[in-house]
């Protein structure tokens, strides 16, 4: 990705926002270590993303990552993990999520996992089902296809640090970011954002957020690494399941090729076949397309599909 396509792209993710950061001279292609990690029990590629250094720290020891030099953002692999530290803010989250996945394999597991604030107990390892940005209003509704004991929440990332709790919100500052940069590269399925409860009304954080130890994020996370690389695991499970590429990027082209779809479209589409396989385990008739008719309404027609598939929290 050449960095001016590279700045574009981020603009494009995060329109409203006026934050500035460095974005470095060159985007550097990635390195990966051929260590492979002995806890992951699948081949999937992951991308783990946090925003803070405390918060990274007992998963790159975990999973036994090592440093790769000369990276716009700090970033750790093990040849099938790799960890970004972005910074914290959703524009930061956008743009190392961004810049990370352009170099790792298409519809890699991506996890965004970190802190947060809530009306719930400190060291809660919680999911979300809803992702909110605050400034802009926009939501996004991660797929919770993957069997989980973790309990779900809305989280809702804000540009300064939230000093008010709600039981069914989780408050971050990068969650957004990072959900909507991640799925241009992949699927709503594998893309997923896990907190843990770091502040709450009885152990409340200052509007700076200087309330927050370094050692006290990184034990709340190592506490809760076990659940974590189990959540990891069934997204595995869940990726060794999507079709084999060739498969649906046939049906794709086959669609594309007999129907003028924009490029908006074709981008509605591709997402759609990916989640239409992992809810029904299948690629719809190739017929559909002509039956539809249109591709707007064989847009809408998926969509509808995959609404009536029912997904609890």
């Amino acid at each position: 990705m050449r960095l001016k396509d590279f700045k574009r792209s981020v603009h494009r993710i995060l329109p409203t926002s006026n934050q500035r950061f460095f974005y470095g001279q060159q985007c550097f292609a990635l390195s990966y270590r051929t260590m492979a990690s002995p806890k992951i029990t699948s081949a999937t590629h992951t991308l783990l993303h946090t925003a803070l250094m405390a918060e990274a720290r007992p998963l790159i020891n975990y999973y036994k990552l090592q440093s790769l030099s000369d990276q716009v953002f700090r970033t750790w692999s093990n040849g099938l993990i790799t960890l970004v530290v972005s910074g914290m803010g959703k524009v930061k989250a956008a743009s190392a999520t961004a810049v990370t996945l352009d170099s790792l394999p298409r519809n890699s597991i991506c996890l965004n996992i970190g802190i947060a604030g809530s009306d719930q107990p400190i060291g809660q390892l919680l999911r979300a089902h809803c992702i909110v940005d605050a400034a802009t209003k926009q939501r996004w509704y991660p797929q919770l296809t993957a069997t989980s004991d973790i309990p779900t929440t809305s989280v809702c990332t804000v540009d300064q640090p939230a000093i008010e709790y709600d039981k069914l919100t989780s408050f971050d500052m990068e969650a957004a970011g990072f959900y909507q940069a991640a799925l241009m590269y992949g699927t709503s399925e594998l893309t997923q954002s896990i907190k843990v409860i770091s502040d709450n009304p009885s152990m409340p954080i200052l509007s700076d957020g200087s309330k927050l130890d370094a050692n006290f994020v990184s034990d709340l996370i190592e506490a809760q690494l076990e659940p974590v690389e189990h959540f990891i695991n069934e997204l595995s499970g869940l990726a060794a399941n999507l079709p084999a590429g060739e498969n649906l990027d046939s049906l794709f082209q086959a669609w594309c090729t007999q129907y003028r779809f924009t490029v908006t479209e074709q981008r509605q589409l591709k997402r759609q076949l990916q989640r239409y396989w992992s809810l029904f385990h299948q690629l719809p008739d190739e017929d559909l397309a002509r039956k539809q008719g249109k591709p707007a309404v064989l847009i809408k027609y998926l969509e509808q599909q995959l609404t009536k598939q029912s997904i609890c929290y």
